[in-house]
């Protein structure tokens, strides 16, 4: 069912627009698993519903595909078209969570990124006592000291957008209008 918003303002609706506005959507739901994992630190119940919200990340653009699909039902959608949508739908959905972790993490509690700094580097002996190969890492990784709130909300921009890739090149496959065979 597509949005009466989209019904009102134009016929044709593109790909970019459909994309904006059910990113909307799905950045409520990747702030919604946010606030869970800023909680999930000390609970095992919000971890394990953290771990469940991230793996239906990929039925919820499922659905806004298939909404998006919806959106068009005079028209075939091509495998690239579901592709770039679901590229775009987590760009816009990333932007709007990147707002609010970089408001989190800046101005709400500016010591939790230092918290989870130090945290890693308490488990890092017992980390490095099981797994040696990883002490370069942790070495790198003080080296490098606590991250900014910017540059950590910048990264998951890009680990979105990574992620919304993946995710195209199957949905693409999923949600594309079958072509009937001409005879």
């Amino acid at each position: 069912m597509t949005h009466s918003y989209m019904k009102e303002t134009n016929s044709k609706i593109t790909l970019v627009q459909s994309a904006m506005y059910y990113g909307i959507f799905l950045g409520t739901f990747l702030l919604v698993r946010f606030v869970v994992a800023i909680y999930a630190v000390d609970a095992i119940f919000l971890s394990l519903l953290l771990l469940l919200l991230t793996a239906f990340i990929p039925f919820v653009a499922y659905i806004l595909a298939i909404q998006y699909k919806k959106s068009l039902p005079n028209q075939d959608v091509s495998y690239y078209q579901v592709y770039i949508y679901t590229f775009f739908l987590f760009v816009f959905a990333s932007l709007i969570v990147s707002i609010a972790q970089y408001v989190f993490y800046q101005f709400i509690s500016p010591d939790f990124l230092l918290h989870q700094y130090q945290l890693l580097l308490d488990k890092s002996e017992l980390v490095m006592t099981e797994i040696p190969q990883m002490g370069t890492f942790f070495e790198d990784f003080k080296k490098q000291g606590v991250p900014t709130a910017i540059a950590v909300s910048s990264q998951n921009v890009w680990i979105y957008s990574f992620f919304g890739m993946m995710i195209g090149l199957v949905l693409g496959f999923i949600v594309r209008t079958k072509q009937k065979p001409q005879a």
